[in-house]
């Protein structure tokens, strides 16, 4: 069986392949599972291979990274916390590491499709779209149910982010779950772990209920 949660796992290497995934997940961590060592290690070259669709090159690079944390920080596990990872990369990475692989989204899909079945899905980075459309329709198919997936891409507020502007990421975000709520999705999906920060505001902001990867992690 594939390992979806970190677990009991006491040290962790987790991966980041964009900045502004490291303080959401690191903060997290320390706050709800202090008994964990997590090891971060970010490479944010792996976004343009994503973006390229360089798959090939990606699991090369994230696999070595892995293969480094066990080797020289005794990690048990390792975390991915990019969604934007597809899903014939994760297995092949599986298939090679020496320790347990979660993808940060992997529950979070499960628990969506649990919820509602018009999900809706806020995107901030465009390569994130179609592996986490597979991950929910996956999850559906093992559920067995049959969901309708709708879409907010919106790239500016990802730009905004890694520009500083965080409010004007956070705006735009609660708008397209506004957006996302008022034309009848039953849930709501944070697609992007860096969504995180905006999630207390998600939820009040709309009647549905709003799900990020963060805390199906663990």
């Amino acid at each position: 069986m594939k390992d979806t949660k970190v677990g009991k796992a006491a040290r962790v290497a987790v991966v980041h392949t964009s900045p502004v995934a490291v303080a959401p997940v690191t903060s997290f961590y320390a706050k709800a599972a202090p008994e964990i060592a997590a090891c971060h290690t970010l490479d944010e070259g792996l976004m343009a291979l994503l973006r390229d669709g360089a798959h090939q090159a990606v699991e090369a690079r994230l696999l070595a990274t892995i293969q480094g944390a066990v080797r020289d920080q005794g990690a048990e596990a390792a975390l991915i916390t990019c969604s934007a990872l597809e899903a014939s990369s994760l297995q092949a990475l599986r298939a090679r590491s020496a320790v347990p692989l979660i993808k940060i989204d992997e529950a979070m899909g499960r628990q969506a499709v649990r919820l509602g079945r018009r999900v809706g899905v806020v995107v901030t980075f465009a390569a994130t779209r179609e592996p986490t459309a597979a991950l929910l329709l996956s999850a559906a198919r093992e559920a067995g149910v049959a969901v309708d997936l709708r879409e907010e891409i919106i790239p500016a507020a990802y730009e905004a982010l890694l520009a500083g502007e965080p409010g004007r990421h956070d705006t735009e975000v609660l708008a397209a779950v506004r957006r996302l709520a008022a034309g009848g999705a039953e849930v709501v999906v944070l697609a992007q772990v860096s969504m995180a920060r905006v999630l207390a505001a998600a939820e009040a902001a709309v009647s549905v209920p709003v799900v990020s990867s963060l805390r199906g992690s663990l």
